[in-house]
Formats: structure tokens, sequence, C-alpha cells
């Protein structure tokens, strides 16, 4: 069965493009590095969790992987937690923040 090398998914015989990105399917996919490190960066601050997440899963349907994160400042340290009113911070790597930027702008010209 072939496999899209970005999306990494799986599809029927027959299928030559991946649907989803584009990208020319392969008959194996290749190994993943699992001791990359990543920089994280931060793509964009929203009042809530549920922007933060709308837009991950725009991330994540295009393949980029993402982190987002509560803070809310407290006395004298950053409190973390699902505290309500908190900024939530949308972080990628850094490598994925071009594309995940377009993304970003596309969707706030919709709304």
């Amino acid at each position: 069965m072939p496999f899209c090398p970005k999306c990494r998914y799986e599809y029927v015989e027959g299928i030559q493009r991946c649907p989803d990105c584009g990208e020319t399917l392969v008959d194996e996919l290749p190994e993943e590095n699992q001791g990359e490190e990543f920089r994280l960066v931060r793509l964009h601050s929203f009042p809530g969790e549920v922007y933060a997440n709308m837009v991950g899963e725009a991330l994540e349907h295009e393949g980029i992987p993402y982190l987002v994160q509560k803070e809310v400042l407290g006395s004298s340290v950053i409190v973390q937690g699902a505290t309500e009113g908190a900024e939530v911070s949308l972080y990628v790597n850094e490598e994925d923040f071009e594309d995940a930027e377009v993304i970003l702008n596309e969707m706030v010209d919709h709304i």
C-alpha cells in the first residue's frame, strides 16, 4: 500500500498523490528520526484555549506538530494550568514557522 511521506497516511492501491497535501505517495515510509531536536517558537497568543485549539487542528491537518501552553501571571510567578482567562500560546517547530504562519493568517482572514 502507498504512503504519504509528509502526512504519513496509508492509502489504497491506485492512488498516486496524497489528497490532503499533494505529495507523491511512496511504497515505504522513511524512518523517523527519534533523536531529532526541535526548537519551539511562539506562533501566536490567544485569549483562550478554544482559539488555539482551532488553529492547532488546522496545523495538525497539514502535518505540523504544535504545543498549546496556558499561562497566567500569578503573584510573582507564572502559574500554568487551566485557569479561566489565561493567555494561551501556540508553539511550533522553528522550521515549520513560516508554513504555520500562512495557515494562521488564512484562518484569521476568514473570521
